[in-house]
């Protein structure tokens, strides 16, 4: 756990918790679905960290990957209209595309968080 600083804290309390077993299989299963182990779970939960899902996880990875890809297009074209091979018309419909899958990836990122 970090604290505010970002610093390590380090977890020297042991807290028993008692639950029936209706919550403590939810506890598992919840942990499981978010790639935790039940403690950092709970911890996540109470320090209102967010937690998101294996599934999630894998969503959120490709579309950094699509951005990262549309940053790197958009500073080739930059760069090229920058430079000596400077072609408007061609790469001025360049940028409005990417521009526009730019818009749809960061729309799609606020929808899945906002669910």
């Amino acid at each position: 756990m970090k604290t505010d600083k970002g610093c390590k804290k380090r977890k020297d309390t042991v807290f028993i918790l008692r639950m029936n077993k209706s919550l403590r299989d939810k506890l598992r299963k919840n942990a499981a679905l978010a790639g935790l182990n039940q403690s950092e779970y709970l911890r996540r939960l109470i320090s209102n960290r967010q937690i998101i899902s294996s599934g999630q996880r894998k969503q959120v990875d490709q579309l950094i990957y699509e951005l990262n890809r549309i940053g790197n297009n958009i500073n080739q074209i930059a760069h090229a209209l920058n430079g000596q091979f400077y072609s408007y018309p061609a790469d001025a419909q360049d940028m409005k595309k990417l521009q526009k899958e730019l818009q749809e990836t960061i729309r799609t990122i606020l929808m899945m968080w906002n669910k």
